[in-house]
């Protein structure tokens, strides 16, 4: 783990890691941050995959799997945009 993933790791016992802090570090450590302070919110297949979004701090997050072994390829932050859009599409929102 490097001296920068290190110190992001301690913010984020106690405090919201921003958009751009998060996206600084590896993958791997993305992923753990999620599993471990984020919120699931939906999945859903499509072509390329399956989406996993989650809320965590302010921002939302997109996790892409492919492959049958559903192997992470991405992990992604965003407020606004496509992802949204995609993420919001799959929400049944007569079931909330």
């Amino acid at each position: 783990m490097s001296h920068w993933s290190k110190i992001v790791r301690r913010k984020l016992t106690g405090l919201a890691i921003g958009l751009y802090t998060f996206n600084a570090l590896p993958i791997g450590e993305r992923a753990d941050a999620l599993w471990e302070h984020g919120a699931f919110i939906v999945a859903s297949d499509h072509p390329e995959g399956r989406s996993a979004w989650y809320t965590f701090a302010d921002y939302y997050v997109e996790v892409l799997m492919v492959g049958e072994e559903q192997r992470i390829a991405e992990v992604v932050p965003f407020y606004t945009g496509p992802r949204l859009e995609r993420m919001l599409s799959v929400i049944a929102l007569d079931k909330l």
